[in-house]
């Protein structure tokens, strides 16, 4: 084996250990948040409600909301969130129901999750 050769492979597992301890900061990261388990978004912010509050009602009405009368009722404003985003999220609300229908847990408490658990599973297919 060569020294560059020697040195490529030092390199890449340098590389990777520098990844697998940024993963390993993302995957424990949330556990240090109080109430982590009990699922919902970080609700901090107003959009955060928001946000919240359109899934809600994209999983009630059976589509993706791009309208909404909160504080405008009788009319309703355009919202300004990423479509993809809650097209994926009300798209594996729907499929965890799908897959498991007699779940009893509140749908919101699904999407909450998700942030928890992709890390994980993005961790194990970088590492395999």
């Amino acid at each position: 084996m060569s020294n560059s050769s020697k040195t490529r492979e030092l390199q890449f597992y340098i590389c990777l250990s520098i990844i697998s301890i940024i993963i390993l900061m993302w995957l424990i990261s949330p556990l240090f948040y109080p109430d982590v388990w009990k699922g919902y978004f970080q609700q901090e912010d107003p959009d955060s409600l928001l946000f919240t509050r359109q899934l809600e009602q994209s999983l009630l009405k059976g589509r993706v909301l791009t309208t909404d009368n909160y504080a405008a009722f009788p009319y309703e404003t355009k919202t300004g969130f990423a479509p993809f985003y809650m097209w994926f999220l009300f798209t594996f609300v729907n499929f965890v129901f799908y897959i498991f229908p007699n779940l009893s847990l509140d749908p919101i408490y699904v999407a909450g999750v998700l942030p928890i658990i992709v890390p994980w599973f993005t961790m194990l297919f970088l590492l395999m």
